[in-house]
C-alpha cells in the first residue's frame, strides 16, 4: 500500500492516493486499530475534491462519521459523528449508492439507540433495511442474493430489540422474520428474452457444463460431507485439487450464465404475525433467534404470541452439536462397532440430547399443549436432529410432529401451494454400492405412492430425463447416494445415472409437487449464511415449487431408511394424515427397534407440516 501511495503521489494522481487511503483505512479499522485508520481517513479527504467522484468523498465522511463514534468518549464527540454520518447519508441517497445510504443508515441508528433516542433510532434502522433490500433486488441469481445479505442482517434484530424495550411482542416477531430468507421468498420475474446469438451461447455454455459436471462426478464419492476449505473424497479417480477447484470454479461461473434470474424483493413491512391467521389449534411455530452471542425463542400458536428469553449461548449449543456429529461420524466404523459400544453411545447421545432439550425446549411452556410444532431452527441449530431431543423419559418425538422451515413466511408460502398440486409419483433410484436396498425401497414406494406412477432406475435415472419429468408429479422420490460440499452448496448433489444431481439442475423448473424425498445421505443438510438463507438441495426444490422436502441430516443407515420410508409412506397413503405425522409415526416404529437417534432421526421435514 506505501509503495502504491508513492506512485500515486508521483504521478500527481490525488483521486487514487485518497481512495488508496479508504481501503487502507477500512483495513486498520477491521484489524481494531480506529486510532490509525480515523488519521488515514483525515488524510483522504482532502485528496478527494473534485474531480474525484462524489461518493469517494461522501465515504470519506462516512468512514470518519464511524470511527468518532467508536472512539466518542463526550457528547460533543458523538454528536460531531452524528453530523458527519447524516452528511453521508444525504449524498448517498442524492446519488443513489443504496450501499453507502444503508451503511451510513445503520450507523446512526445504532448511534442514536445507544443515545436512548428510539424514535431516531427505529426512523434510521427502517431507512437502513429498506436501502438493503433495494439493493439486493439487483442482484441476480440466488446464491449471490444470500451471500450479500451475510454480514447486512443486523438492522433487523436492532429493530426487534428496540420493539422488546417498548413492549411492542408483536412488532420485534415481525422484525425478526422479515429478516429470515428474504432471498428464497425473492419474486421470479420474466427471464430476459435472448437474441439468436445469446441462445446459442448459452446452448455452448450448457454444453460445456455438462462435460464439467460429468469430469466432476468421477471425483465426487459418496459418504463424506465437505465443509469449507475441505475436498471431497476421492477414489481411483482423484482430481488434484487445484484443478478439482478450478473445475468447480468453472461450473458456478457457468450456472450463473446459463440460469439468469431477474427477481425482485417484495419490500414494505411485513404484518404483525398474530395479525395474520397461519396455525391450526394444535400448532405452536417456534422461531429461535440469536441476540449478542445468547438464544431466544418467539413461540407462536392460535392464542397468542409469547417469548423466551436467554435459553441458552450460542457457543454452548454449538460444543453440543459438534459432539454429536462427532457421534454420528463413529457409525461409519460399521455395525460391529455399535454392537460392541451400542449402549455407551445411546448413552451419550441421550446425555448431550438431553441437554439441548432442558436448554431449548423445556422452557418453552406456551407450546406444551402443542402437537404439532413448526420449528425455525436459526444458524445456530441447523442440522440438529430436534426430533431426538430427549426430556429424561422419552425422545421430543415420541409427543409432537415436527418440522422444520427457514422462516415463518416460507411455511406460509409452502402451505399455499398445496392447493395447486401435481399428480402421481416420479420414482427415481440408482442402486449400488453401499445402497443395496434402494431397489427393495422403491418397490415398497411403488406399491403405496399416489398413482400413476413413474420408475426411473438403472441407466433411465439420468438428470435429464428426471429434468424432463418432474415438473407436474405430486410426489418426486429420489434415493440414491447424497453429499453435501459446505464450500460450494450448490455443488452438493444426489448420483443418478449419467452423473450426480445438483441444486442448479432443479433451478429454473417450475414444481407441483406436494413432496419432495431425497433418501440420500446429507441430502437436507445446508450452510446457513447471514438472515437465514438456507443453501444446499432443500433449498432448490423449495425454491421451484416444491412444498415440503423430506431429507437427511447425515450419512443414513441403508437399512434403516428402507424402513422409515416405507413405513413413512404407508402411514402418509391413510385418508387425513399429513406428512409431518406419517413422519412421526415412523419414527417411532424404528425408535422401537433400536432406540439410539442415528437409525430413526436422521431425516427432517421442511416446508409445510
Amino acid at each position: 500500500w506505501r509503495r502504491a501511495a508513492t506512485l500515486f503521489e508521483r504521478e500527481g494522481n490525488r483521486t487514487w492516493q485518497g481512495l488508496l487511503l479508504l481501503f487502507m483505512a477500512r483495513a486498520e479499522r477491521h484489524l481494531g486499530r480506529r486510532t490509525e485508520a480515523r488519521l488515514l481517513v483525515r488524510g483522504a479527504k482532502p485528496l478527494l475534491s473534485p474531480p474525484a467522484p462524489p461518493v469517494a468523498t461522501a465515504e470519506a465522511t462516512y468512514l470518519l462519521g464511524v470511527l468518532d463514534a467508536e472512539l466518542a468518549g463526550t457528547p460533543r464527540d458523538r454528536q460531531k459523528a452524528r453530523l458527519s454520518l447524516m452528511a453521508a447519508s444525504r449524498t448517498a441517497r442524492k446519488l443513489g449508492a443504496d450501499w453507502l445510504h444503508r451503511d451510513a443508515e445503520e450507523a446512526l441508528g445504532e448511534l442514536a439507540r445507544v443515545d436512548g433516542r428510539r424514535a431516531a433510532a427505529r426512523r434510521h434502522l427502517a431507512n437502513a433495511v429498506e436501502a438493503g433490500e433495494r439493493l439486493r433486488s439487483l442482484i441476480a441469481g440466488d446464491d449471490f442474493q444470500a451471500a450479500f445479505f451475510r454480514d447486512r442482517s443486523h438492522p433487523y434484530l436492532a429493530l426487534a430489540r428496540l420493539e422488546l424495550e417498548s413492549g411492542r411482542l408483536d412488532e420485534a416477531y415481525a422484525w425478526i422474520e422479515r429478516g429470515r430468507a428474504r432471498s428464497l421468498l425473492s419474486d421470479v420475474g420474466r427471464l430476459p428474452r435472448r437474441t439468436t446469438s445469446e441462445a446459442s451461447r448459452a446452448r455452448d455454455r450448457a454444453v460445456e457444463l455438462e462435460a464439467v459436471l460429468r469430469r466432476l462426478a468421477a471425483h465426487y464419492q459418496p459418504g463424506l460431507a465437505l465443509s469449507a476449505g475441505q475436498r471431497p473424497a476421492a477414489g481411483a479417480a482423484r482430481l488434484p485439487n487445484q484443478l478439482r477447484r478450478h473445475l468447480e470454479s468453472r461450473a458456478e461461473a457457468l450456472m450463473d450464465r446459463i440460469y439468469p434470474e431477474t427477481r425482485t424483493i417484495r419490500s414494505g413491512a411485513i404484518p404483525a404475525p398474530t395479525n395474520r391467521p397461519l396455525l391450526s389449534a394444535d400448532e405452536a411455530l417456534i422461531s429461535y433467534f440469536a441476540s449478542d452471542g445468547v438464544l431466544s425463542a418467539f413461540v407462536e400458536t392460535a392464542d397468542g404470541l409469547s417469548l423466551a428469553t436467554d435459553l441458552a449461548s450460542v457457543e454452548v449449543v454449538a460444543g453440543v452439536a459438534e459432539r454429536l456429529r462427532w457421534q454420528w461420524e463413529r457409525f461409519r466404523l460399521g455395525g460391529g462397532h455399535f454392537e460392541r459400544h451400542g449402549r455407551l453411545l445411546l448413552d451419550d447421545a441421550v446425555e448431550d440430547l438431553g441437554l439441548l432439550h432442558s436448554l431449548l425446549v423445556a422452557p418453552l411452556t406456551a407450546a406444551a399443549a402443542r402437537s404439532r410444532w413448526i420449528v425455525i431452527p436459526g444458524p445456530s441449530m441447523a442440522g440438529l436432529p430436534i426430533a431426538a431431543f430427549h426430556d429424561g423419559r422419552e425422545f421430543l418425538a415420541e409427543s409432537r410432529e415436527l418440522v422444520v422451515t427457514p422462516g415463518r413466511a416460507v411455511m406460509a408460502m409452502c402451505r399455499a401451494r398445496l392447493s395447486r398440486r401435481g399428480s402421481g409419483t416420479l420414482l427415481v433410484g440408482q442402486t449400488g454400492p453401499g445402497t443395496p436396498e434402494v431397489a427393495a425401497e422403491l418397490s415398497a414406494i411403488r406399491r403405496l405412492a399416489p398413482r400413476p406412477v413413474t420408475l426411473l432406475e438403472g441407466p433411465d435415472a439420468t438428470v435429464s430425463n428426471l429434468r424432463q419429468l418432474a415438473g407436474d408429479c405430486r410426489v418426486l422420490h429420489l434415493a440414491s447416494h447424497g453429499f453435501f460440499h459446505g464450500e460450494r452448496p450448490r455443488l452438493s448433489g444426489i448420483r443418478l445415472a449419467d452423473r450426480w444431481l445438483h441444486a442448479n439442475d432443479i433451478a429454473g423448473r417450475s414444481l407441483r409437487a406436494e413432496l419432495v424425498v431425497l433418501s440420500a445421505c446429507q441430502s437436507g443438510t445446508s450452510a446457513v449464511f447471514g438472515g437465514d438463507e438456507w443453501m444446499g438441495l432443500p433449498r432448490a426444490f423449495l425454491k421451484s415449487g416444491a412444498a415440503r422436502v423430506l431429507a437427511s441430516l447425515w450419512d443414513v443407515d441403508d437399512l434403516a431408511t428402507r424402513r422409515l420410508m416405507t413405513r413413512f409412506t404407508t402411514e402418509w397413503a391413510r385418508p387425513g394424515v399429513l406428512p409431518a405425522r406419517a413422519l412421526a409415526t415412523a419414527q417411532r416404529a424404528l425408535l422401537l427397534e433400536n432406540r439410539h437417534p442415528y437409525f430413526w432421526a436422521g431425516f427432517e421435514l421442511v416446508g409445510a407440516p
